[in-house]
C-alpha cells in the first residue's frame, strides 16, 4: 500500500500550492523527501507496477493513492502499454480504479 510524493521538484510543490486556496488546516508538513521524487507519483507507481511483474509470486497486490489526475491518464497509458488488466469505478462521485 502506498502513498507516493506526489511531486517531480520543489518548483512543482510550489506552483501547487499557489493555485490553491489554502486554509489554515490546510498547511502542507510534508518534508521534501516525503513529497518529492524524480518523476513524480506517476513515474513512482509506474515503478511499482514494473517491479511488481518480477514480484508476483511474492505480494498478491499492490495498491497507490494518485494525488492528481494527470497522474492517472499517464498510469493507465503504461498499463496498457505493459498488459496490465484493470478496471475504473465511480462511487459516490469519487472515481476509483483497480488493477488485477
Amino acid at each position: 500500500m502506498c502513498n507516493p510524493p506526489f511531486y517531480g521538484s520543489r518548483e512543482e510543490v510550489l506552483r501547487s500550492a499557489d493555485a490553491k486556496e489554502l486554509g489554515p488546516s490546510a498547511v502542507c508538513t510534508g518534508t521534501d523527501n516525503e513529497m518529492i521524487t524524480d518523476g513524480g507519483e506517476a513515474k513512482f507507481v509506474a515503478k511499482m507496477v514494473k517491479e511488481s511483474k518480477h514480484l508476483k509470486t511474492r505480494c498478491r497486490w499492490y495498491t497507490s493513492m494518485l494525488g492528481k489526475l494527470a497522474s492517472i491518464v499517464d498510469i493507465v497509458a503504461m498499463l496498457h502499454e505493459e498488459k496490465v488488466d484493470f478496471h475504473l469505478a465511480i462511487r459516490d462521485g469519487v472515481l476509483t480504479w483497480g488493477l488485477d
